[in-house]
């Protein structure tokens, strides 16, 4: 475990002399360490709660279940799948292409190095736990940036880590400031993994640019949830009144929109409605709960009917929109609080064009029938896609999470996931004598050649036969004889 929240630099030549014996570890003995740690969690579950809800007014039965609960199902995930998702990977023979006569090769996957991670403040367990736990399973050494407030938990673990058996160095926490993760970036890093803002990713690309680091990031999020025409309104309602009300709402994948087609808007808002009414109000920074009420006043001006919400940042109460304007800013804002809007559409096509016409594709939900829900699903420009249920699937640790557009780009958690904290590389071994490549190249050769891509690709079978028999004499002049 290293400290470096008073520290106003990361010690590198430390963190790099670590990974490297880290990297010569086996993945059997890495993932002994999150096995053991896994087990750490379990029975400290309560004081990770604790720390993480000590700056922010959160429930820690909430923690648990949201984040202590999912990272040690991501830890397992680890332990029983790492080995066989990095091992390395022959290429048959049988699907060698035919003119690489003598070819054999093996795929092998190595840790970046130093992985820096940018946490988010709103799971500040969850989020950069299983990123962290990937990396270093990996063979990757990680600098954890905390989102505001988030330090304390990742102290915890990283304590947790070092009581597991992780080896001093390859686990290290900044300070939360913006300053701690400026500094961060500009040290000798390998790979950032972001979760954050469409602004700051902005930003932190900017910075990564100038020396071509590789980034994962996961933005803003805008998910829509489409209802159909058999939809069971009360599950609808029931999902979206618990999407609003889940961390106070401070969720990328919380929903934003609700798309109704192929009935009438009115049970589904008097429904939501209804929920809505249950949730009790949350804090919400200043500059949110401005930017929510000026979207919401912009959309009013337009057209849209407010049938509930405060934006009083000490008693925020969630925000219910009907007949919103298509065109209106808060169907296409990234919004950190419990706002969500309706709009009907006149089909599923209009559905579909609705959902895909934000700036963000992070995810979606669809509710009623499951058939008519996949191929609907399969048409939307999202990273992933819930039917009949809503975020809760995402902590699936078997399945990789990440966004399209303005929502970023790679993928954390699942096999996917891991293998972003590889870098792959090809060794090939090449026998025999045959090689006319090395050779100049010679008249004959054009004929040569134009019948081998006849044999080998033309319809023809007659045609092939012949073309492969020419091919093969006019190629065995570059046979070189014995020595």
């Amino acid at each position: 475990m290293t400290d470096t929240t008073t520290k106003s630099e990361v010690d590198f030549a430390a963190i790099q002399l670590a990974q490297s014996a880290w990297s010569n570890t086996p993945v059997a003995r890495r993932v002994q360490i999150i096995s053991r740690f896994r087990v750490l969690l379990a029975d400290n579950a309560a004081s990770l709660a604790a720390k993480t809800c000590q700056n922010r007014d959160r429930d820690p039965t909430e923690v648990v279940i949201a984040e202590a609960l999912p990272l040690a199902e991501g830890c397992r995930f680890l332990e029983k799948n790492s080995k066989k998702i990095l091992n390395p990977v022959r290429l048959s023979a049988f699907t060698r292409p035919r003119w690489l006569v003598g070819l054999s090769g093996r795929i092998t996957r190595e840790p970046h190095g130093i992985i820096l991670i940018l946490a988010p403040f709103n799971y500040p367990l969850f989020l950069p736990g299983i990123q962290a736990l990937q990396a270093l399973t990996a063979g990757n050494a990680v600098i954890v940036k905390p989102g505001t407030g988030g330090g304390d938990v990742m102290l915890e673990m990283a304590k947790l880590l070092a009581d597991a058996g992780l080896p001093e160095h390859l686990f290290n926490v900044t300070g939360d400031s913006v300053e701690s993760g400026v500094a961060a970036l500009a040290g000798d890093i390998d790979k950032v993994v972001l979760t954050g803002s469409a602004a700051t990713g902005t930003g932190v690309l900017a910075a990564l640019s100038k020396r071509a680091i590789p980034a994962t990031v996961e933005l803003s999020g805008n998910d829509a949830t489409i209802v159909l025409a058999d939809a069971n309104i009360e599950l609808v309602a029931d999902a979206v009144a618990y999407g609003l009300r889940l961390n106070s709402s401070q969720t990328c994948i919380a929903p934003r929109r609700v798309i109704v087609t192929g009935r009438e808007d009115g049970p589904v808002l008097s429904a939501i409605l209804a929920r809505i009414n249950d949730i009790q109000p949350v804090q919400i920074p200043n500059a949110v709960a401005e930017r929510v009420q000026k979207l919401v006043e912009t959309a009013k001006h337009a057209g849209a009917n407010v049938l509930a919400g405060s934006a009083d940042p000490a008693r925020f109460t969630p925000f219910l929109l009907s007949n919103v304007p298509a065109d209106s800013d808060i169907l296409k804002a990234d919004i950190f609080a419990p706002v969500v809007s309706v709009t009907h559409a006149s089909n599923d096509v209009d559905a579909i064009n609705q959902v895909n016409a934000s700036p963000y594709g992070l995810g979606a939900a669809i509710f009623g029938d499951p058939k008519k829900a996949h191929t609907i699903a399969a048409q939307l420009d999202t990273g992933f896609v819930t039917i009949n249920d809503m975020i809760v699937p995402t902590a699936d640790p078997r399945a990789p999470f990440g966004g399209r557009k303005g929502s970023g780009f790679g993928v954390t958690r699942g096999a996917e996931g891991l293998l972003a904290m590889t870098r792959p590389k090809t060794i090939f071994l090449r026998k025999g004598k045959f090689h006319p490549h090395l050779n100049p190249i010679k008249s004959s050769d054009l004929e040569a050649y134009s019948n081998l891509l006849i044999a080998m690709h033309s319809r023809g079978f007659t045609q092939r036969i012949k073309a492969f028999m020419n091919a093969v004499r006019g190629l065995s002049s570059h046979i070189k004889p014995k020595r």
